[in-house]
Protein backbone atom coordinates (compact mmCIF):
# COMPACT_ATOMS: atom_id res chain seq x y z
CA UNK A 1 0.00 0.00 0.00
CA UNK A 2 2.90 2.17 0.66
CA UNK A 3 4.36 1.70 -2.65
CA UNK A 4 1.08 2.53 -4.43
CA UNK A 5 0.72 6.07 -2.44
CA UNK A 6 4.36 6.82 -3.23
CA UNK A 7 4.16 6.26 -7.09
CA UNK A 8 1.00 9.14 -6.81
CA UNK A 9 3.41 11.48 -4.77
CA UNK A 10 5.37 12.70 -7.69
CA UNK A 11 1.40 13.09 -9.54
CA UNK A 12 0.07 15.34 -7.42
CA UNK A 13 3.53 17.19 -7.03
CA UNK A 14 3.07 17.96 -11.28
CA UNK A 15 -0.69 18.71 -10.63
CA UNK A 16 0.14 21.03 -7.70
CA UNK A 17 2.54 22.73 -9.22
CA UNK A 18 0.46 23.14 -13.04
CA UNK A 19 -2.68 24.54 -11.30
CA UNK A 20 0.11 26.91 -8.88
CA UNK A 21 1.07 28.34 -12.26
CA UNK A 22 -2.19 28.41 -13.86
CA UNK A 23 -3.90 30.61 -10.93
CA UNK A 24 -0.66 33.14 -10.94
CA UNK A 25 0.45 33.91 -14.78
CA UNK A 26 -2.82 31.36 -16.84
CA UNK A 27 -0.92 30.31 -20.13
CA UNK A 28 2.74 31.31 -19.49
CA UNK A 29 2.67 30.34 -16.08
CA UNK A 30 1.28 27.12 -16.77
CA UNK A 31 3.92 26.13 -19.20
CA UNK A 32 6.44 27.17 -17.14
CA UNK A 33 4.97 25.56 -13.96
CA UNK A 34 4.72 22.00 -15.62
CA UNK A 35 7.90 22.31 -16.88
CA UNK A 36 9.39 23.20 -13.51
CA UNK A 37 6.66 20.54 -12.24
CA UNK A 38 8.36 17.90 -14.30
CA UNK A 39 11.71 18.60 -12.87
CA UNK A 40 10.41 18.40 -9.30
CA UNK A 41 8.42 15.73 -10.19
CA UNK A 42 11.57 13.68 -11.20
CA UNK A 43 13.69 14.80 -8.26
CA UNK A 44 10.97 13.63 -5.87
CA UNK A 45 10.42 10.17 -7.79
CA UNK A 46 14.35 9.65 -7.33
CA UNK A 47 14.15 10.63 -3.76
CA UNK A 48 11.39 8.16 -2.92
CA UNK A 49 13.45 5.11 -5.49
CA UNK A 50 16.51 5.88 -3.12
CA UNK A 51 14.58 5.22 -0.29
CA UNK A 52 12.13 2.63 -0.90
CA UNK A 53 15.95 0.67 -2.54
CA UNK A 54 17.92 1.56 0.95
CA UNK A 55 14.68 0.24 2.79
CA UNK A 56 15.15 -3.28 1.33
CA UNK A 57 18.84 -3.44 1.75
CA UNK A 58 18.51 -2.74 5.48
CA UNK A 59 15.70 -5.57 5.43
CA UNK A 60 17.31 -7.79 3.58
CA UNK A 61 20.94 -7.80 5.62
CA UNK A 62 18.68 -7.65 8.53
CA UNK A 63 17.17 -10.52 7.82
CA UNK A 64 21.39 -12.25 6.86
CA UNK A 65 22.34 -10.88 10.03
CA UNK A 66 19.56 -13.11 12.02
CA UNK A 67 20.16 -16.27 10.52
CA UNK A 68 23.87 -18.60 11.97
CA UNK A 69 26.47 -19.26 10.85
CA UNK A 70 25.95 -22.70 9.64
CA UNK A 71 22.61 -21.41 7.61
CA UNK A 72 24.81 -18.81 6.27
CA UNK A 73 27.70 -21.16 4.59
CA UNK A 74 24.80 -23.12 3.23
CA UNK A 75 23.70 -20.00 1.34
CA UNK A 76 27.37 -19.08 0.47
CA UNK A 77 27.47 -22.88 -0.64
CA UNK A 78 24.62 -22.56 -3.29
CA UNK A 79 26.57 -19.90 -5.58
CA UNK A 80 22.99 -18.99 -7.69
CA UNK A 81 21.20 -17.79 -4.30
CA UNK A 82 19.81 -14.20 -4.73
CA UNK A 83 21.43 -13.61 -1.11
CA UNK A 84 24.74 -14.75 -1.34
CA UNK A 85 26.17 -11.51 -1.61
CA UNK A 86 24.53 -10.97 1.62
CA UNK A 87 25.77 -14.19 3.31
CA UNK A 88 28.96 -13.63 2.29
CA UNK A 89 28.82 -10.11 3.63
CA UNK A 90 27.37 -11.01 7.17
CA UNK A 91 30.23 -14.19 7.30
CA UNK A 92 33.21 -11.57 6.45
CA UNK A 93 31.56 -9.46 9.11
CA UNK A 94 31.69 -11.87 12.00
CA UNK A 95 35.20 -12.96 11.12
CA UNK A 96 34.41 -16.06 8.72
CA UNK A 97 35.86 -15.76 5.26
CA UNK A 98 33.47 -18.20 3.12
CA UNK A 99 32.79 -17.81 -0.75
CA UNK A 100 31.01 -20.85 -3.28
CA UNK A 101 33.82 -23.76 -4.19
CA UNK A 102 35.12 -23.55 -7.43
CA UNK A 103 32.85 -26.41 -8.68
CA UNK A 104 29.84 -25.22 -7.65
CA UNK A 105 30.89 -21.82 -9.95
CA UNK A 106 32.14 -24.20 -12.50
CA UNK A 107 28.51 -26.09 -12.63
CA UNK A 108 26.98 -23.26 -13.23
CA UNK A 109 28.72 -22.39 -16.56
CA UNK A 110 26.85 -25.89 -18.24
CA UNK A 111 23.47 -24.97 -16.95
CA UNK A 112 20.89 -24.69 -19.62
CA UNK A 113 20.01 -21.24 -18.51
CA UNK A 114 22.61 -18.10 -20.22
CA UNK A 115 21.58 -15.89 -17.11
CA UNK A 116 23.38 -18.44 -14.84
CA UNK A 117 26.48 -18.88 -17.57
CA UNK A 118 26.66 -14.92 -16.80
CA UNK A 119 26.30 -14.85 -13.29
CA UNK A 120 28.78 -17.58 -13.08
CA UNK A 121 31.37 -15.92 -14.81
CA UNK A 122 30.63 -12.71 -12.99
CA UNK A 123 31.53 -15.08 -10.15
CA UNK A 124 34.67 -16.12 -11.59
CA UNK A 125 35.76 -12.72 -12.28
CA UNK A 126 34.43 -11.78 -8.57
CA UNK A 127 36.24 -14.73 -6.44
CA UNK A 128 38.46 -16.26 -8.67
CA UNK A 129 40.46 -13.75 -10.73
CA UNK A 130 43.40 -16.37 -11.43
CA UNK A 131 40.75 -18.79 -13.12
CA UNK A 132 38.63 -15.89 -14.68
CA UNK A 133 41.89 -14.80 -16.42
CA UNK A 134 42.73 -17.75 -18.23
CA UNK A 135 39.16 -17.89 -19.50
CA UNK A 136 38.55 -14.56 -20.66
CA UNK A 137 42.09 -14.44 -22.81
CA UNK A 138 40.12 -17.31 -24.19
CA UNK A 139 36.96 -14.96 -25.12
CA UNK A 140 34.61 -16.65 -24.01
CA UNK A 141 31.23 -15.83 -23.66
CA UNK A 142 27.79 -17.11 -21.45
CA UNK A 143 25.71 -17.25 -24.77
CA UNK A 144 28.22 -19.96 -25.93
CA UNK A 145 26.24 -23.25 -25.60
CA UNK A 146 26.56 -26.06 -23.03
CA UNK A 147 28.44 -28.64 -25.21
CA UNK A 148 31.34 -25.87 -25.59
CA UNK A 149 31.11 -25.11 -22.22
CA UNK A 150 31.96 -28.40 -21.03
CA UNK A 151 35.05 -28.96 -23.02
CA UNK A 152 36.21 -25.59 -22.14
CA UNK A 153 35.79 -26.40 -18.25
CA UNK A 154 37.27 -29.82 -18.41
CA UNK A 155 40.64 -28.00 -20.14
CA UNK A 156 40.25 -25.06 -17.57
CA UNK A 157 40.55 -27.68 -14.50
CA UNK A 158 43.42 -29.62 -15.84
CA UNK A 159 45.38 -26.04 -16.07
CA UNK A 160 47.50 -25.11 -12.98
Amino acid sequence: MATTLYRWIPRFVLVGIGVLGWVSWRWIGLGVSLFVGLLVAFIVRLTIYGFLFNRDLKSARHAVSLLSNDELKAIVSDPSSARLGFAMGELERRGIAAVPSLVSVCEMLVSDSANKRGMAMALLGTLYPKVWGRASRQGWSNTDPQEVWRSRLAQLLKEP
